[in-house]
């Protein structure tokens, strides 16, 4: 079914394209006759089709978006204590070799964030 928005979509754009079109060439007899009620006809005609078209296009555009899934959520900023992330990382905060690790880590981490590999 969501392929049948697409050439109804399509197929309303073209006639108003084609409605457009016929309304400039009443304009174009019109002023060719000099008849400048006809004239304002068409040049408020072409005015409402424009219109039309231009909130059509609108809509199309916010059922499409209606159609697609919600954008996945934001990852949010979650502040750690040192404790708290060496846990995450597996690392036991008790034994001083996994400490060394994680300071180590954490110092290579500094640096690249100073460097600019990483955004804030």
């Amino acid at each position: 079914m969501s392929d049948d928005y697409g050439d109804i979509y399509q197929s309303a754009m073209a006639g108003y394209k084609t409605a457009i079109a016929e309304e400039q060439l009443n304009f174009q007899r019109a002023e060719a006759s000099y008849d400048f009620a006809e004239r304002v006809r068409a040049a408020q005609s072409i005015a409402a089709l424009r219109s039309q078209a231009a909130e059509f296009d609108r809509m199309s555009h916010e059922h499409a978006a209606s159609l697609r899934p919600p954008a996945p959520a934001q990852r949010g900023e979650v502040d750690l204590t040192p404790r708290e992330a060496m846990q995450v990382a597996g690392l036991d905060p008790n034994k001083a070799e996994d400490v060394s690790i994680y300071n180590q880590g954490a110092a290579r981490l500094a640096r690249l964030k100073a460097q600019g590999h990483y955004r804030e």
